[in-house]
């Protein structure tokens, strides 16, 4: 793929993540949350600060599993 697609699909999903990352939760019930923690190997230099995504997922009595969060930090 070209640079120009790359950054045009980019610009997409971003859009589509920020209306996600904003959607309104107060109306769903979850019976269990998964919260979990993934390190990133890519372009580490100190262990000290190493990258991480945070994830939230939940499971509704139907047993449907829905992603509710995704946030990066370091630790």
């Amino acid at each position: 793929m070209s640079a120009t697609t790359i950054c045009r699909l980019k610009q997409t999903w971003q859009n589509d993540y920020e209306v996600w990352r904003e959607q309104y939760l107060s109306k769903k019930i979850y019976i269990y949350l998964w919260i979990d923690g993934i390190y990133l190997q890519a372009r580490q230099t100190r262990l000290e600060s190493r990258q991480y995504l945070l994830i939230m997922i939940g499971a509704d009595e139907f047993g449907n599993k829905e992603l509710i969060s995704v946030t990066d930090g370091v630790s």
